[in-house]
């Protein structure tokens, strides 16, 4: 899990993802099945920061973490 700041871009939280993959540049960042676009902030991706309506459901906000997924781009082919 990385922790990220709502005021992070795409692109920053992308930078501090690099030391746990090299090659973060060559994966298609998605939430929800759209593709982020990484000049701009999660919030303005549409991605949800709902820790009011965790509470109001009385669900652990550490249990619920919004996924963004990685999808691999095969463009390492080596020629």
């Amino acid at each position: 899990v990385l922790q990220v700041c709502s005021e992070e871009t795409m692109e920053e939280i992308l930078q501090r993802y690099l030391c746990y993959n090299s090659h973060a540049r060559s994966y298609t960042w998605k939430f929800d099945g759209a593709i982020l676009d990484m000049s701009a902030t999660l919030m303005e991706n549409g991605v949800p920061d709902d820790d009011q309506e965790l509470d109001q459901l009385g669900l652990d906000r550490d249990t619920f973490i919004p996924a963004v997924l990685l999808h691999f781009n095969d463009d390492l082919t080596e020629g």
